[in-house]
């Protein structure tokens, strides 16, 4: 009878012990479902939170400087988290690639008032500007504007310039034409340009400053084709693009984002 005590004792044992393993492994299973369940939310609450950064460019009224913003992230991104070569961290996502095109648009918006046949930031042809990790023309064309800011003595300095681009540089056609109507000597005139030209420069670009009888250093590359450079960046600034293309790879990341020029100008 005791013996039969023991054994009933021993069978209860085993049987909570074994209940006991039960609930554990159920309950290790609900948390892990559980916590598998919380890191694929995370996973989309970040997939989230990472394409909110780029589909708020998803829209028709975008304007060049906002591009020129999203240039710069895809850059980053692309140098510290995509799976290109010459990346910089071990996160290993795909690069993206922004594109921009000017589909007949590309003169209204960067050629100034005269005929002025050569642009020196943006090609002439109808191929696209290219943002990715081994192609970075946006970034070029930034960077080679930017030039006129340390040329000058600053931003505000370049975009007078560039706004006044017609009365500081004027061609010969134009001297010609406002001699022939108002009568003012074209001498008189390449006084009033250089005065013009001094009158933008702060003191910090005082060895820029020319006298009277050098206007024909306004001809030249150090003063002239920095300016313009710097008038298609402003005007580039100004250009409303639309998102023409969002394209996601299959994680379902932002990979691609395709803009065109609107022909508008704000």
């Amino acid at each position: 009878m005791e013996n039969a005590s023991k054994a009933l004792i021993m069978a209860g044992g085993i049987f909570l012990a074994i209940l006991i393993i039960t609930v554990l492994v159920y309950a290790w299973s609900l948390f892990s479902k559980y916590q598998s369940s919380h890191d694929e939310l995370k996973d989309i609450d970040d997939l989230t939170r990472f394409n909110l950064e780029f589909t708020n460019f998803d829209r028709d009224d975008v304007q060049g400087y906002e591009l020129i913003t999203l240039a710069n992230k895809v850059a980053d991104y692309n140098y510290r988290y995509s799976n290109h070569i010459d990346a910089k961290n071990d996160a290993k996502y795909n690069p993206i690639t922004l594109i921009i095109r000017f589909p007949n648009g590309r003169d209204d918006l960067l050629k100034f008032s005269r005929d002025e046949t050569k642009l020196y930031l943006f090609n002439q042809n109808d191929l696209p500007y290219e943002q990715t990790k081994t192609k970075n023309e946006i970034k070029k064309i930034i960077d080679d504007a930017l030039t006129a800011e340390s040329y000058f003595g600053g931003q505000n300095t370049a975009s007078m310039l560039a706004k006044n681009i017609d009365s500081v540089f004027p061609t010969d056609e134009t001297m010609q034409r406002k001699f022939e109507t108002q009568g003012t000597p074209i001498d008189i005139q390449k006084v009033e340009a250089v005065r013009t030209f001094n009158s933008y420069l702060p003191s910090s670009a005082s060895s820029y400053r020319l006298s009277d009888s050098e206007f024909y250093k306004l001809r030249t590359r150090t003063y002239y084709e920095v300016v313009y450079k710097y008038y298609e960046y402003i005007q580039f600034k100004r250009g409303v693009f639309k998102c023409k293309n969002l394209t996601y790879d299959n994680i379902g990341r932002v990979s691609k984002i395709e803009f065109e020029f609107s022909g508008r100008l704000r």
